[in-house]
């Protein structure tokens, strides 16, 4: 099993990305941020419900396979934000460990 720790944002301008694990159960992506996470960049404030995404995909065309995305906190919110070329569709994971 691979567990990777980091937060993963891929920007709008990056297209046609596709990530692949070695199976849902063998490959995590994982990061401990919330809503309630103070944001480094402006003091202060927190980081909310969109900075603390353990995984933000803001691109067209992404596919995600075999792979699992989670928050390292005991109850989390996981969003997924996708933009397709017409439209805005969200996805949102509650998961609880």
């Amino acid at each position: 099993m691979c567990i990777y720790r980091e937060k993963v944002s891929i920007p709008a301008l990056k297209s046609f990305i596709t990530i692949q694990g070695a199976g849902a159960d063998k490959t995590i992506v994982q990061w401990g941020d919330t809503a309630l996470t103070p944001n480094p960049g402006a003091k202060g404030q927190t980081l909310g419900t969109y900075g603390s995404a353990t995984f933000a995909v803001n691109s067209p065309y992404f596919i995600a396979k075999n792979i699992t995305f989670k928050v390292s906190n005991k109850t989390s919110l996981i969003i997924f934000l996708c933009f397709h070329f017409i439209s805005l569709s969200m996805f949102v994971l509650l998961q609880e460990n």
